[in-house]
């Protein structure tokens, strides 16, 4: 039988923790379901005070600006969508590093991987990062043991 998952330290890994989604919206995280319309009243020196703000790892008014932007500029969201539209719908090809058998099977991970239903959606969401220069993605574990 095998034995617990480790982490980096070598402490054993709580399993029911990767089940719980931790990067969702809520009130209190940088994520809200609502914002507080930081562009509102928005002057050259506040604008420079969110610019400092995020290069100092504070980029919440910095994020909810990027946001709001790209809520009340159309032409800008029109651009910003075909851009994620462009290249979410490339077509992927994974090649291995050698003709090694294990340079294939891990190839052939990444292909099965790729091959999913949401794939597109996932990467639109990733490609946030071309007008807030980071994008944040949560893997959901599925923890339930499947029948062979």
């Amino acid at each position: 039988m095998a034995g617990p998952i480790l982490d980096q330290y070598g402490n054993a890994v709580r399993t029911e923790k990767l089940e719980e989604e931790i990067a969702a919206p809520s009130l209190t995280s940088v994520r809200q379901h609502f914002t507080d319309h930081v562009t509102h009243g928005l002057t050259p020196g506040r604008l420079a005070q969110i610019l400092r703000s995020s290069e100092v790892g504070d980029p919440h008014d910095y994020l909810g600006m990027a946001e709001e932007i790209e809520e009340k500029d159309l032409h800008y969201q029109a651009i910003m969508g075909t851009r994620k539209r462009a290249v979410s719908q490339l077509e992927i090809t994974v090649e291995p590093a050698s003709d090694d058998a294990n340079d294939e099977a891990n190839a052939q991970l990444i292909r099965d991987f790729l091959n999913r239903d949401d794939i597109e959606e996932v990467l639109f969401d990733v490609l946030d990062a071309i007008g807030k220069g980071f994008s944040v993605s949560e893997i959901m574990w599925d923890t339930s043991v499947q029948k062979a």
